[in-house]
């Protein structure tokens, strides 16, 4: 067989949240923020957004790797800092989580999945929801300028606002080189990290650590600069800035030992980088250092403040956003907007929900339209429920694929689940085979089967306990894997996968499926039925016709359009002044109408472009007089005082233009009297209009 060559097409990048809708108060549930690139170029340095209620809780189940380590980075506990940020400045906004995903391989799926429990005493409401957004890499292939400068500036900002020291301009480019070596160690270690799990569990970075790691770095190198006047600046500032000042010594170099050095503060003198040791100047920690209570180190630095939404993230509706998800509309009972790049899910508080289901794709309006081309991803939730008498000992899932709607040859298996145990698939796996042992707590293992029968579409996943010795079914009757869910989510698991549907689907291809569940030998338990239905047709829109010509120059733009979908989300109207290029008079709206004020004697071309509810933009170049168009003025060699446009000029029109004149009667009743369309009707103009009464049209126009 021979090979194909492709046409390098730039990483096409995609994000879906999977999960229940309604909630159950006090109990964790599981999600699944399954992400992808659909291109055949890797994406290196992708952001990564997650947000959720700030009321309810939120554990994530995945690794976040520390910013790497370098040779000038200021000590940090990790595990305390702060992985999310604060939208707006404002506090109890949603909780936003971004991240860094150092490697998004061509053609790869994977899934990062958190828990969220609802508190008993958090307030019932129906506008909760999770969101998350995926936005373009900051490597392309090389890392972009405008990248690290945003980056370096919400550093500066975070130094300032958080640990009292203003990073002058001449620090900055230390700043962005500092930021340039971690950022691409990210991508180093990110790559080395998806090649030895085989994509199970991919790299992922805080952006909130990373702009704390660039700021400390900042301030530190900053105070460098001004040693002998640090112990002035010492007094009265935070904890932060006594732990920066401990990382002078090796900051500052050399130089810094001819310099004044610091008093050592604090009851043990600890609190200082650099003190006086008879003649010298010694780092702390040094024997010789006065004031030194032996076996104490340095004093801790306090847990690090939460940054604000770092770029290229926007606040927006109080959560931290990429800067495409702005353009979402916020309509009610909806849930993701179709946007392959951002998606969310409602959390209705009022609702209570199968503890054995099945969720997919959250599409729009009650047909849940999703657009073609992106991967469905579904998560099948079971549980042995509290009041069961023993534990599940075998588990069996089963789920029969529409195999006449999706393409088989594109199912992935996803993330395995019970309880707090996960086994994340290899990167595209049609089959899985494994183990999970679960000693010392129970002498059992758990054996893990799962794949896809590409002859029928049944996809199957068994769970089940055997002895850790005989590897044989336990004799204890009360022994199993999955005990009853007293304390969630200990008896609850899940299935994770993907799979595309088959290219070329009409508009209105409804999919569904269920899953089956089998506990032990107990009647199977069918879930209901997920649906979504295809939308790949783009919407259409015109702007309505318009007068050739006004003499107001305010004219009453009117637009209006059709979807065979989901329907419209937004429309955006430009408009070309003689000619010229077409620039945007309204953006991303729902309205249908709008007031333009022009000029009089410019001619105005207005072109309109929509977009429907699942992310298809209307395939549309404006022409070069638009839908419609229209001259502020009189018609160009009209007859004066032919008010009816019949070619003569009547003594009773030449009665009206006298009125006119006069302000008797008001212009539109006869607009071509005003040949110099200044809105008046002058004595001349009305002699002119007599010569075309007496002469035929045309005739003063001749003379």
């Amino acid at each position: 067989e021979g090979f194909t060559i492709e046409e390098t097409q730039e990483p096409r990048l995609f994000v879906q949240i999977v999960g229940r809708t309604g909630v159950r108060r006090g109990l964790a549930e599981r999600y699944f923020v399954v992400f992808g690139n659909r291109g055949n170029v890797d994406a290196k340095g992708v952001p990564l957004t997650i947000s959720v209620p700030s009321d309810e809780i939120l554990q994530v189940e995945f690794e976040i790797a520390p910013p790497p380590t370098h040779p000038e980075q200021i000590p940090t506990d990790w595990t305390q800092a702060p992985i999310d940020v604060v939208a707006d400045g404002v506090e109890g906004a949603d909780t936003s989580i971004p991240l860094f995903l150092p490697l998004i391989p061509a053609g790869y799926t994977g899934a990062l999945h958190f828990l969220l429990t609802t508190p008993l005493t958090a307030p019932d409401r129906d506008d909760a929801e999770i969101n998350v957004g995926i936005d373009s890499p900051f490597f392309t292939p090389e890392l972009e300028g405008e990248v690290v400068t945003s980056l370096a500036e919400a550093a500066q900002i975070y130094a300032e606002e958080n640990l009292g020291v203003a990073i002058p301009p001449e620090i900055v480019p230390d700043l962005e080189q500092y930021l340039r070596a971690q950022l691409t160690s990210m991508i180093q270690d990110g790559r080395r990290t998806w090649v030895e799990t085989v994509g199970t569990h991919p790299g992922v970075f805080s952006l909130s650590q990373i702009v704390i790691d660039v700021a400390q770095f900042g301030a530190a190198r900053t105070m460098a600069q001004h040693v002998s006047a640090a112990a002035s600046l010492r007094r009265g500032s935070s904890g932060w800035i006594d732990s920066l000042y401990r990382l002078l010594a090796s900051l500052a170099g050399p130089t810094a030992a001819t310099a004044e050095c610091l008093q050592c503060g604090g009851a043990d003198g600890t609190a200082c980088a650099l003190c006086r040791a008879g003649t010298s100047c010694k780092p702390h920690g040094d024997p010789s250092c006065p004031n030194r209570t032996p076996g104490k180190g340095p004093t801790p630095a306090p847990t690090p403040r939460r940054p604000k939404c770092p770029p290229p993230l926007v606040s927006h509706f109080h959560r931290c956003v990429p800067r495409k998800c702005r353009r979402q509309p916020v309509l009610p009972g909806l849930g993701s907007l179709g946007d392959p790049e951002c998606d969310k899910i409602p959390r209705r508080r009022r609702r209570a929900s199968d503890p054995n289901d099945k969720n997919g794709r959250q599409g729009v309006t009650t047909a849940q339209f999703v657009p073609a081309g992106v991967p469905f991803a579904y998560v099948v939730h079971f549980e042995n429920e509290a009041t069961a008498t023993a534990p599940a000992r075998e588990v069996v899932v089963t789920d029969q694929l529409d195999v006449t709607a999706l393409d088989l040859d594109t199912f992935a298996l996803g993330t395995m689940s019970f309880g707090m145990t996960t086994a994340p698939a290899p990167a595209g796996s049609l089959t899985f085979s494994g183990g999970i042992d679960l000693r010392p707590e129970q002498n059992l293992l758990v054996r893990l089967e799962a794949g896809i029968d590409p002859g029928n579409g049944i996809v199957t996943w068994r769970f089940q306990a055997v002895d850790a010795l005989s590897l044989q079914v336990p004799d204890d009757p009360l022994a199993g894997f999955l005990p009853p869910n007293a304390n969630p989510p200990e008896g609850e698991g899940s299935v994770q996968f993907t799979v595309q549907p088959k290219p070329g689907l009409p508009t209105g291809t409804q999919i569904c499926n269920r899953a089956r569940i089998v506990f032990d030998v107990n009647d199977p338990i069918d879930t209901a039925p997920h649906c979504n239905t295809i939308d790949a047709s783009a919407p259409q829109s015109r702007v309505l016709p318009l007068p050739t010509t006004q003499l107001d120059p305010v004219v009453h733009v009117q637009w209006d359009g059709s979807d065979a979908g989901a329907g419209i989300a937004s429309y955006t109207v430009y408009v070309s002044t003689n000619g010229g290029a077409f620039e945007p008079l309204v953006s991303d709206t729902t309205d249908t109408t709008a007031l333009f004020t022009g000029q009089v004697g410019a001619t105005y071309a207005f072109c309109s472009i929509a977009t429907d509810l699942v992310g298809h933009v209307e395939p549309k170049a404006c022409p070069p007089n638009g839908d419609t168009s229209i001259t502020i003025g009189p018609p160009p060699l009209a007859c004066a005082g032919d008010c009816d446009g019949n070619g003569t000029v009547t003594v009773d029109e030449l009665v009206r233009g006298v009125n006119i004149a006069l302000g008797t009667l008001p212009l539109h009743v006869c607009p071509t009297f005003d040949r110099s369309g200044d809105t008046t009707v002058t004595v001349d103009e009305l002699v002119h209009a007599v010569a075309e009464a007496l002469d035929g049209c045309g005739s003063a126009d001749r003379v």
